[in-house]
């Protein structure tokens, strides 16, 4: 018995190891002559400029923290408005962006394609170079990105010969030709315009590397997975084209998919393929409605009600062993920059949940993506791009299932344009990040430095996640990972400092539970004084115009601390400082949470570190500017370009213009006055005595807020057009013909099923039909119901991503007798697909079937199919229809009540509305209905009234006019209902807060003006 089950075990082994071989064969390729010396980045001819070693990437010779953050343009409907949301970006602390170029939403049929208008891609990357942004360029072909087809156009996901990312089925894929000869045409026509905007090529060019494919796993869980035939054909292509920047594409998480070996590296006897950079994307916490957990059991997760928080054990196991992952590769990945191409900064949401962005942002808190930033530079990370940094807007029919109109994302930068709490909090740590990127883009784990000076243990366990130690120099300045996650969500923890040669000493910190901050340590100041270590972030790091080093801390009632020095020190100031000498170090406390202190060592009186403490609500307006030497050619012998070349904080949303002298003022009504920190005075600014003896700072009194609140438009609903199905372009088809195939994307798809009766029959027929995603049907010119087919799990009918199940979702419903009649009968299918499915990681699902997949009708023999809709490969925009043409001709609507359509048919319903501001717009909508909502010719929202969870809208201030037109599609299942809308204000909860709705919070309304300083 033993015998037979060794010899069974022996050979399914020998039939696993064989299958196995072969997958990896055929992963490995056989394009050898692409190699990855031959796409590999030329050190020898641009090196001078753009280099990098295994810390950090370096241009110019310089060193360069590459702060990023995700930015979507094909997700702003108006190209004015660009710039406006990239300067907040800038005013974030970032340094650069990443850009998914978006192949679908730039060719709407085969072999066409517009850069022009909303798609001018060349004008968005000078703005990028004017505005002083890096760009990460991320052309795909394939984005993801919870769009349709992931980017992948239309036209080319409706021919079934072409194998879309090279798929067979889900898990196999096998090199397509085709499907690679056409991705080699989108690069094409997309990369000459980057390769005008290349650092490596252009002076003051922006575009520092270029992503291949997107999360083309090489293997997944050991299983061969992605084609290197595939990532050579793109690099390749990429190459000849003009790319020299480095490439790089990335993991979805830390696998190691086409790390760059010397080509003796093989494995079974073939060469790997690799590119430059080793990138990996990192989401660490799900939200509850897309755990895996929630997809393989499609439980009751969408609701809010059910969610428990998250558990900072799962955010550990996550993030805390990433270094040691990567590192472990080898090759490139162990001696190139720690590159995070997608780091989490928020989550989106799906339809049917019973929760909106501002649960998930609740979910989450306002401290997560800061938690998620310091962890990422725990682990040496030196270059990484928050997804998303702000979300934007699935206008038309962007978005595929997974998502619905909005993509607020619960990000830093809220849909309607608000700068959240999360954002306020990152832009602090980004703050420190820059102050500190010499020290800090260079540095190795303590453990793996043999020179330590002292060792740092908190009394609480779970309340430092990491330490770290500059990798050179002659004295090691130490970063203490502040982070806490403590069983017993404790607040206060007692730090040990054990130095060689002194007794031990002990400090103080106070840290919420799942907060965090960067503490430095061994650090000496421009005056010579020899900080220990600090308990309260240091979040900005400058210099007086007098020399003097300058900081900006907190040690209020949300984090607070102490410092302490070698040696005995001197500390005057309104902070009221209080010191304490024990052990050869002086250790300073803050009675007050605001004012200034001044630091000297005991016997110097002529240097000072001059220390500036302020409270959370006044950090959450901090605003330091930096201006990179790169972008900065001016000969400042003075200025360290390390360290910010000014400082403002006391208003909601600052903007210098440093070129230019021109300060961008957008005030809020608790403003009150704006300081700032300058080398030279600047013009209506005075000096400030509010943080004495500090001589330095200046300080502009704003005038109180004079904008009152603006009385909401109303709509006024004059014209109508009730949908005849009759006389729709009906064209026969054979059943069961895919609408994909028919370029039937966007919106709604119309069958008619016609069958003929001779007599009426006996009883009631039954009418069986199977379809995705909701249909609404009619039998002659009677409604008889609809359904819908969506779930948020795999493997079912209406998965919103993976494989489905196709025989699942069917609903039968009675044709009554009194309904039908004698001769042809018509039954009416207004079919609805969320989009299509957008191929992810290892499945074949972006041709998960659309329309009606199958009906029948008892008793009846034969069913002749028709099929209505639009061909979106003859649209010039192919996300912006509804399915159904506009009608031309209308009817005048007599009395009817503004804001409200009173009907349950098929209707378009016309109507105008004014706005003359620059406030943003929300509109709010209520019923049971179904309803597109068209404002200026673009498609804003798609409301399911019985689906959710949408009911408010964002209208961009870009699409608008003093005079509006609207359109709404609309339709409801349910007789008798109204379909109510309501312009309101976005009302927050606080404007330095979530941007969660409150509607008796306050109004989003900023006052906006510019000072010449």
């Amino acid at each position: 018995m033993l015998y037979n089950i060794l010899i069974v075990g022996i050979v399914i082994g020998i039939i696993t190891f064989y299958v196995y071989y072969l997958l990896r064969i055929r992963s490995l390729g056989q394009l050898s002559d692409i190699k990855t010396s031959t796409v590999a980045y030329d050190h020898a001819a641009f090196g001078h400029t753009l280099t990098w070693d295994k810390y950090c990437f370096y241009l110019n010779q310089k060193q360069l923290m590459i702060l990023s953050g995700e930015f979507h343009y094909w997700r702003l409907p108006d190209r004015n408005r660009w710039k406006k949301v990239l300067q907040q970006y800038k005013a974030g602390g970032l340094n650069c962006i990443r850009i998914y170029f978006h192949w679908g939403y730039h060719s709407h049929d085969e072999g066409s394609y517009d850069f022009n208008g909303n798609r001018d891609v060349e004008f968005l990357l000078k703005l990028c170079e004017e505005l002083e942004l890096f760009v990460l360029a991320a052309p795909g072909p394939y984005i993801c990105a919870e769009t349709q087809g992931g980017g992948i156009p239309p036209w080319l996901i409706a021919k079934k010969d072409v194998r879309i990312r090279h798929n067979v089925t889900s898990f196999i894929k096998s090199f397509d030709k085709e499907y690679s000869r056409y991705c080699q045409q989108w690069f094409s026509e997309i990369l000459p315009i980057i390769v005008r905007h290349q650092v490596t090529t252009k002076p003051n060019g922006c575009v520092l590397a270029l992503q291949i494919e997107n999360e083309s796993f090489e293997s997944l869980f050991g299983f061969p997975l992605g084609l290197a035939d595939d990532m050579r054909v793109l690099s390749k292509t990429a190459r000849d084209l003009g790319i020299t920047v480095p490439l790089f594409t990335n993991d979805a998480w830390e696998v190691g998919s086409f790390v760059a070996y010397p080509e003796s590296h093989k494995v079974f006897g073939r060469e790997t393929f690799g590119l430059d950079l080793y990138g990996f994307d990192k989401y660490v916490v799900f939200c509850p409605t897309s755990t895996p957990f929630a997809a393989f059991s499609d439980s009751n997760s969408d609701s809010k009600h059910n969610w428990e928080e998250w558990d900072p054990e799962t955010f550990k196991k996550s993030f805390d062993r990433s270094e040691v992952t990567v590192r472990s590769f080898g090759g490139a990945a162990a001696e190139s920059p720690i590159l995070i191409p997608e780091l989490q900064g928020g989550w989106f949401n799906h339809h049917s949940v019973n929760a909106t962005f501002d649960d998930v942002y609740d979910y989450y808190g306002e401290q997560y993506t800061r938690l998620i930033v310091e962890t990422a530079l725990s682990q040496g990370v030196t270059a990484f791009s928050l997804y998303m940094y702000y979300g934007g807007t699935n206008w038309g029919t962007l978005g595929d299932p997974d998502v619905y109109t909005s993509y607020d994302y619960s990000a830093c930068i809220r849909e309607f344009g608000h700068f959240s709490a999360r954002g306020r909090h990152v832009r602090l740590t980004l703050s420190f990040a820059r102050s500190f990127a010499k020290e800090l883009s260079r540095t190795i784990p303590i453990e793996n430095s043999n020179r330590a000076p002292f060792k740092i243990t908190s009394a609480i366990d779970d309340f430092i996640c990491k330490q770290r130690c500059t990798a050179f120099g002659p004295m090691q300045t130490y970063f203490v990972f502040f982070r806490n996650f403590s069983v017993g969500k404790v607040n206060t923890s007692t730090i040990t400092v054990d130095r060689p040669n002194y007794e031990p000493f002990q400090m103080r910190v106070f840290l919420p539970y799942k907060s965090s901050f960067i503490a430095i340590s061994n650090y000496k100041t421009m005056n010579g004084l020899h900080l220990i270590l600090s308990t309260i972030p240091i979040y900005i790091r400058s210099k007086t115009a007098s020399g003097n080093e300058l900081w900006i801390i907190q040690s209020d009632k949300q984090i607070n601390g102490q410092l302490s020095f070698y040696g005995k020190v001197r500390a005057t100031g309104t902070a009221d400082p209080v010191l304490h000498f024990e052990h050869d170090a002086t250790i300073i406390s803050f009675q007050n949470a605001t004012g200034s202190v001044e630091i000297q060592q005991y016997d110097d009186k002529t240097t000072k570190l001059c220390i500036i403490l302020l409270t959370e609500n006044d950090l959450y307006s901090l605003y330091p500017v930096f201006s990179d030497n790169y972008w900065d050619k001016t000969n400042d012998d003075f200025r360290n370009p390390d360290l910010p070349i000014a400082i403002f904080w006391g208003a909601y949303h600052l903007n210098y213009d440093v070129k230019n002298k021109k300060l961008q003022i957008h005030q809020c009504e608790v403003d009150k006055t704006i300081y700032a920190i300058n080398y030279q005075t600047m013009d209506q600014f005075k000096p400030s005595k509010t943080y004495a003896p500090l001589d330095f700072i200046q300080s502009f009194d704003l005038e109180p807020q004079t904008l009152e609140l603006l009385t909401m438009p109303k709509i006024k609903f004059d014209q109508v057009h009730v949908c005849d199905l009759d006389t729709l372009p009906w064209q026969p088809i054979v059943p069961l013909t895919s609408p994909i195939d028919l370029g039937f994307i966007s919106g709604h798809v119309f069958y008619r099923l016609a069958f003929h009766l001779d007599v009426l029959p006996p009883k009631a027929l039954r009418f069986s039909i199977n379809m995705r995603h909701h249909c609404s049907l009619y039998l002659n010119s009677h409604l008889l119901g609809g359904h819908l087919v969506y779930s948020l799990g795999l493997m079912r009918p209406g998965s919103k991503q993976g494989p489905e199940i196709g025989y699942g979702g069917w609903k039968t419903y009675s044709l009554p007798i009194n309904q039908l009649q004698v001769g042809t009968n018509n039954i009416y299918c207004i079919i609805e697909s969320f989009g299509l499915n957008r191929q992810p990681g290892p499945f074949d699902d972006v041709r998960s079937p659309r329309g009606i997949l199958a009906a029948n009708i008892n008793s009846v023999s034969k069913l002749d199919w028709y099929i209505a809709g639009i061909d979106i490969r003859t649209r010039s925009v192919p996300f912006n229809d509804i399915g159904i043409m506009i009608p031309t001709e209308w009817s005048k609507i007599e009395n009817c009540p503004q804001e409200t359509i009173s009907t349950n048919e098929l209707t378009w319903t016309k109507g105008t509305f004014e706005w003359n501001s620059s406030i943003p717009l929300r509109l709010h909508i209520e019923g049971p209905h179904i309803c597109y909502i068209m404002v200026n010719d673009i498609l804003m929202g798609r409301y399911y009234g019985m689906i959710g969870p949408q009911r408010d809208f964002y209208i961009p201030e870009g699409i608008l006019k003093p005079i509006n037109e609207i359109l709404v599609w609309s339709y409801c299942l349910d007789k008798g209902q109204t379909l109510k809308f309501q312009f309101r204000h976005w009302k927050l909860d606080s404007m330095y807060g979530s941007g969660n709705q409150d509607e008796n919070g306050v109004n989003f309304i900023l006052q906006e003006k510019s000072l010449d300083v």
